[in-house]
């Protein structure tokens, strides 16, 4: 089964979906309907997810929200690199 990156990420930095929400000022149940991948953002959902979640590089952001666009074998860890390495 395929890792949910963006829900690593969102309970690498907030202790519940609850927590996120009010973060972000979402709904609950949106916020779980996106980051559990029942619902796919729109592009202000991801700018607003970005800011709150604290991507910073390019290649994050691509790790976070389109991870098959990953080279194979490079969708594990963490950041690796800046927007201009990309």
């Amino acid at each position: 089964m395929e890792e949910n990156v963006l829900r690593s990420k969102v309970f690498g930095r907030y202790d519940s979906i609850s927590a996120f929400a009010r973060a972000i000022r979402w709904d609950r149940k949106k916020a779980s309907r996106i980051v559990n991948g029942q619902q796919l953002p729109t592009s202000k959902e991801i700018r607003e997810m970005t800011i709150v979640l604290r991507i910073s590089s390019a290649r994050e952001f691509i790790r976070v929200f389109f991870p098959e666009l990953m080279p194979k074998g490079e969708n594990e860890g963490g950041d690796h690199g800046t927007a201009a390495d990309c």
